[in-house]
């Protein structure tokens, strides 16, 4: 293949050869130093992988074989779920005994939490159903089904919000049998604040958010905070899902401007993309760290979200318990409110007291609620970001990352290094501390960040080079179709196209 341009050009070729889905990636700069060209391939479907059926674990593989055909088949096939379904099956296919629990396939090379978990559910409804004979000859008892249900309490224990293995672990130790134990005094002593919030709504957040919820928090929010806020809902809810599993609302403000700088390395990030003449420009050369923090200080005094609206929320009985609070976030639970709720027959002062009541009591309907104080200028990288779904988002950013740019819930970024910043010796003594920062400094890159486009989603997907995605269709299942939509192959030299294959100028 032959790349005639002058610029630098990134080219996307798509062969499909038997059941391999293979792609080309070519990044070649004509007139500069580099030409280089890189291969991946990423399975679209796949058979069923041999293996023998006397193996010691035939009914997992049996299992997870049939999980991933599942996948396969599914509509919305992840080729990278199916992928890690073959590296676990081709793994346990390689034991000469017998596997146990999860933990005997967690400490695997290959197998994931998500495929140990799978394993362990399906020892234990094994066990369940056909007796602990169906166990491993080891373990075949009652005391190995407890062990599973142990196992199984614990994962159960680690969907609440804030705990993890080693809280599980814990708790288990200490007596706890089930999530409703947690209400206990000895338990509830166990536990963080968030920790325990997490528990004492349990089983309101397990629950699957209605849009006309979603809905009816963001109308409450919009008529007891100031008029000058804009509320949006964002998620799944502007994906157009049916249910949500929290409700994630924008607030927007005039007087909220200020833009936090990347803070990852931007040595990560290559330059590739020349400058636009709209930039906007943030430093990154290194700082003391207690200039740091005052400036975070002063960055988060300005921010409205704590005062004006989380507090008046409070007061009114929308919210009920807090999460994490900060300048920008702020997580936690909030009380759906209903139809009373908009009557006025008995007063507003009636029905606020009467919601501060039902939260007292923990009457009526709670959902898990964030919301995002986003800057005004930032507002189309904030939708994009906050509205999802997580394949679009990792697809958009990586193809940030191959432009040499950096995209974030602030805007797209690009990197521009100090020509002149390395950092001068000093003549006169100095202190180990000192020269410690002094040390950090030169490790440190200098330059700073230039913000490109942050304020409409239009703006950021077009300066990728991507074709602009409604919120409706942003999921993995619309971004393979795309991939495997066949276009007119782009002339690059003498011949005609391959069959079967793809060009795509990003």
């Amino acid at each position: 293949m032959e790349l005639r341009e002058s610029l630098s050009e990134l080219v996307v070729c798509q062969v499909v050869v038997g059941r391999w889905e293979r792609r080309v990636q070519a990044s070649v700069c004509h007139g500069g130093r580099s030409s280089r060209v890189r291969l991946f391939a990423v399975r679209t479907y796949a058979s069923k992988i041999k293996y023998n059926e006397e193996s010691p674990n035939y009914a997992i593989l049996e299992m997870l074989n049939s999980n991933m055909q599942d996948e396969v088949e599914g509509p919305s096939r992840n080729p990278y779920k199916v992928r890690a379904f073959e590296t676990a099956i081709k793994s346990i296919a390689k034991l000469d005994y017998q596997i146990q629990s999860n933990g005997d396939a967690e400490r695997l090379k290959g197998v994931g939490a998500g495929i140990a978990r799978r394993i362990n559910e399906f020892l234990l409804e094994r066990a369940k159903s056909l007796g602990p004979e169906s166990l491993p000859k080891a373990e075949s008892s009652a005391a190995a089904i407890q062990r599973l249900e142990r196992q199984r309490l614990k994962r159960r224990l680690m969907e609440i919000p804030g705990i993890g293995e080693t809280k599980a672990s814990r708790l288990l130790e200490a007596g706890c049998s089930s999530v409703e134990d947690l209400r206990d005094p000895r338990y509830q002593e166990l536990l963080t604040k968030a920790q325990r919030i997490g528990a004492d709504f349990f089983s309101h957040t397990q629950q699957p958010v209605a849009r006309h919820e979603a809905e009816a928090v963001a109308h409450f929010i919009r008529d007891n905070i100031s008029s000058k806020f804009e509320v949006h809902i964002v998620g799944s809810y502007r994906r157009g899902a049916k249910t949500s599993s929290d409700i994630d609302i924008i607030l927007l403000h005039p007087s909220h401007v200020h833009v936090p700088t990347p803070s990852i390395p931007p040595s990560a990030i290559q330059t590739t993309i020349a400058s636009t003449s709209d930039a906007e420009t943030h430093s990154f050369a290194p700082k003391k760290k207690a200039r740091g923090k005052a400036s975070s200080k002063l960055a988060a005094s300005k921010s409205p979200l704590l005062p004006d609206v989380v507090e008046p929320l409070y007061s009114r009985g929308l919210l009920a318990a807090t999460i994490s609070a900060g300048p920008h976030k702020w997580q936690g639970i909030t009380l759906v409110p209903d139809s009373a709720d908009d009557s006025n027959d008995t007063g507003e002062v009636d029905n606020r007291q009467e919601r501060l009541r039902r939260i007292a009591n923990r009457e009526g309907v709670y959902r898990r609620i964030d919301l995002n104080m986003v800057p005004m200028k930032t507002r189309g990288a904030a939708f994009l970001a906050l509205t999802g779904d997580a394949e679009f988002n990792r697809h958009a950013r990586a193809t940030a990352v191959r432009h040499g740019l950096h995209l974030n819930e602030y805007g797209l970024w690009r990197w521009c290094a100090d020509s002149n910043g390395t950092p001068k010796s000093a003549d006169k003594a100095i202190t180990r501390e000192e020269a410690y920062e002094a040390l950090v400094e030169a490790e440190l890159p200098r330059g700073h960040w230039e913000l490109l486009r942050a304020e409409t989603e239009e703006e950021i997907i077009r300066t990728l080079g991507m074709e602009y995605v409604e919120p409706e269709k942003r999921n993995f299942e619309y971004i393979a179709a795309r991939e495997k939509k066949p276009v007119k192959a782009k002339a690059t030299g003498g011949g005609r196209p391959r069959k079967n294959a793809q060009a795509e100028s990003v």
